[in-house]
Order: structure tokens, then sequence, then C-alpha cells
């Protein structure tokens, strides 16, 4: 496969419809390798408007990786603009996997605190589901965590439900939004020093950079028996 057959809007329509709209690691692993193109964004939006749900989601998925990837600024502000008002109209989509999928390419795209209170009831509605896995919750987690610096008063608020999780990917990519909250996420850090206790290695390791990125100091007590 060479770069010229990546770069092409048809291939990437093609394989976002293989299998149902599954994309296999092979192709994921190509992608990578290429990295972001506008070409790219633009067959992920053109999915992101398909009729079969599954091609939304990985639309929505992959439109969130090129942005992640895209450190040299290769696409265009008006492509990304598009993408934003795409992502914007998919948080209605009827399918939980691709709202769930849309906010977290909306934390990557656009993180801005319209539309982080426009994705937070939505969040927070699955969050709330009892049909909801752990696995979705992991992804709630992590689009709610790049909104975090925009609206930071309302992620301490919701925190518990997430830290007292018993996912520990759960909890870390909930952390990962209570360390850019800065002075608003003090309140937490009794629970998060309790969490840096914790006997799963994730969970403690994640706490204690929160903690430290939080610039909470260690007490004696802390400094001779941990956190």
């Amino acid at each position: 496969m060479t770069e010229e057959e990546l770069r092409d809007v048809d291939f990437y329509l093609k394989v976002f419809h293989e299998d149902d709209g599954l994309l296999t690691p092979v192709t994921l692993n190509a992608y990578a390798s290429c990295g972001p193109t506008p070409e790219f964004v633009q067959a992920a939006l053109t999915a992101m408007k398909d009729a079969n749900w599954i091609a939304r989601a990985h639309g929505a998925r992959f439109l969130g990786i090129a942005k992640f990837s895209d450190e040299v600024g290769s696409i265009s502000a008006d492509l990304w603009s598009q993408s934003e008002t795409c992502l914007l109209a998919l948080l209605q989509d009827l399918e939980q996997a691709v709202r769930i999928r849309a906010a977290v390419a909306l934390g990557l795209v656009a993180p801005t605190i319209a539309n982080a209170k426009t994705a937070l009831p939505i969040l927070c509605t699955i969050a709330d589901h009892p049909l909801t896995s752990e696995y979705e919750l992991r992804d709630v987690a992590t689009a709610l965590s790049q909104f975090a610096p925009v609206i930071p008063e309302e992620i301490v608020r919701i925190a518990p439900t997430f830290l007292m999780h018993s996912d520990s990917e759960v909890v870390s990519n909930y952390l990962f939004g209570i360390a850019q909250c800065g002075t608003f996420a003090m309140p937490l850090v009794p629970q998060i020093r309790s969490l840096a206790r914790s006997r799963d290695a994730d969970i403690k390791t994640y706490a204690k950079k929160t903690l430290e990125l939080l610039g909470v100091k260690k007490s004696l007590f802390v400094r001779l028996f941990g956190w």
C-alpha cells in the first residue's frame, strides 16, 4: 500500500465501510505512519454523515486523532470549523456510541466554553444511565477531561461519579482532567490523596501525578508514610 493510496479520500471511505464500518488495526497503523492530511479529515467528515452509525462513530474518532496529531497545522482553520459544526450535530445522534465519540473529538477539535456547556449535560446523562458500559464511561471521562480547562468548576462538581468508580481507567482518565482544574480542584485533594494510596497501581500513579500537578505539597507524614 503506497502513501498515495493512504491519502486518497476514496480509500478512506472504503475502509470506513469494511466489516460494517469497523476499522482494522492494520489500517489504523498505516494511517498513523502517514500522519493527518486534509484528505483524511474530509473523508472523516463524509463518514460522519453516513447512514451507518458505526461509520459515523469512526469518522468522529479519527477526526479527533487527526486533530491530536496535527502538530504542524497542516489542516486549514476552515476545515476544522466544518469539523466542529459536524461534531456538534453528532452530539444529538440517536446512537450513544456516536454521541460519546463526537464529544471526545469535540474536546480535541474545539474545547471552547460554549462547546463544553453543550456537551456536558449529554455526557452526564450518558454517565448516569444504568446501561452505560465501563468502556463507554472511560470515553465519557476522557471527553470531560478535555473540557476541564474551560469548565473546571463543573468538572470538580461531578467528580465523585468518576473518582469513586470501580474501573481504574475511568478514575485515571478523569484524574487527567482534575489535574487541569487548578485551585478549583483543592476540595478534592483529600479524596485524591486517598486514591494515591490505592492498591491499583495505575490509580495510585495518576493520583500522585495529579497532586503534583496541582502543586499540593507533601507534609512530613506524607513524606514518611506516603500520600
